[in-house]
């Protein structure tokens, strides 16, 4: 128990103020320290005498104790509150947002039963041009894509097409400068 103590002699935790909430409870675990420091305690260790442990070690362990059960109880009592309170806020502002957005549907709704009839053509009318021109974009586009595919054969056979020219140019060349060798070797000197 003397080790576990030792480690939190260096143990320090600020209290953070926390208001009314908590002062009960800091009230009830003063009450328990104080009653725990006043009594005169003496421990046996290993059944040989009464008087082998220091009572004041022993009050000072339980103050270091309190100290630090303290400062927790304190910590935790305050991120309590502060957990609590926030989710509430939170949940008033999304019943004010919910009950804008009912607002705004019921709205919505009324507004769309009070079409007349000429309204209604027009949206009707208007409705069925989007899709014609959906389909029509569809069209387009598939269109399109088979004109990129062809393109890109039509590319892929130039550039094919445009190697084989070199190829043959270069042999033409090959062949040129071959046959202007045997041209100026074969010319016979009349002396």
């Amino acid at each position: 128990m003397d080790t576990n103590l030792k480690k939190l002699n260096n143990l320090h935790v600020s209290n953070p103020s926390i208001g009314q909430f908590s002062a009960g409870s800091m009230n009830l675990a003063e009450s328990l320290y104080s009653s725990i420091a006043s009594s005169s305690i003496s421990l046996p260790s290993n059944g040989s005498s009464a008087d082998s442990i220091d009572v004041q070690s022993i009050k000072s362990k339980n103050k270091q104790l309190f100290e630090v059960l303290s400062a927790r109880l304190t910590t935790f009592l305050y991120f309590s509150e502060n957990m609590l309170g926030q989710p509430y806020d939170f949940l008033k502002s999304s019943l004010a947002e919910l009950s804008q957005i009912k607002d705004t549907i019921s709205t919505l709704e009324e507004q769309r039963f009070s079409l007349n009839s000429e309204e209604k053509l027009g949206v009707e009318a208007l409705l069925r041009q989007i899709n014609e021109l959906h389909s029509l974009y569809s069209y387009e586009l598939k269109k399109l894509e088979r004109s990129k595919d062809e393109l890109l054969s039509v590319e892929e056979e130039e550039s094919e097409l445009h190697s084989k020219l070199k190829t043959i140019e270069s042999e033409m060349c090959r062949l040129m400068t071959e046959q202007e060798r045997v041209h100026i070797t074969c010319q016979c000197i009349i002396s």
